[in-house]
């Protein structure tokens, strides 16, 4: 991921993130304005227009009841978020069917990181999980086996937790 840093502010070029995923992704019961792909691109630009880059996210969510699921929606990667990304978010968490660490859906996991290492800029694969796990071990298994994060670590496989804040700091919702 690095290098795609440096490769965009040396030439002084654009640095583009993909997101593919379901509901959580597409923004859905959601403000447009307020789904975190376009939360992430209002924030980081500002950022980034200081190294002379641009910054882009591109949203290609939708929702699970579609006939897309995490199993069919990786093929099609590169035709949803263009082959010129450099990194490459998947959020499928509420449709990975048989449990997330089952072994059908690690491999399409491995799909997921194959396919995007395969494309034009090789994007940093990138896990966001919302299932509300609250240690990083807990999440990192629910994408795949240690294994799996020792192969493709070197091109910046990665997990974030995004429920996570809220369950360890036991929330307990908004009081008026």
């Amino acid at each position: 991921l690095a290098d795609k840093i440096a490769r965009a502010i040396v030439w002084k070029g654009a640095f583009i993130v993909g997101a593919i995923g379901s509901s959580v992704t597409a923004g859905h019961d959601n403000c447009a304005y307020d789904s975190y792909e376009n939360q992430l691109e209002r924030t980081m630009a500002i950022v980034w227009e200081t190294a002379e880059v641009k910054w882009e996210v591109r949203n290609a969510g939708e929702g699970g009841g579609c006939g897309d699921s995490h199993a069919n929606q990786v093929y099609c990667t590169r035709q949803m978020v263009g082959d010129d990304v450099d990194s490459i978010h998947y959020s499928w968490t509420y449709f990975e069917g048989g449990g997330a660490s089952s072994p059908a859906t690690i491999k399409v996991h491995e799909e997921f990181i194959r396919f995007a290492l395969s494309m034009k800029r090789a994007p940093a694969p990138l896990f966001f999980n919302t299932g509300g796990f609250t240690g990083r071990a807990e999440c990192m298994k629910t994408v795949g086996t240690k294994n799996l994060f020792d192969a493709y670590a070197k091109w910046g496989l990665n997990v974030v937790c995004l429920q996570s804040g809220l369950k360890t700091t036991k929330y307990v919702g908004k009081k008026w």
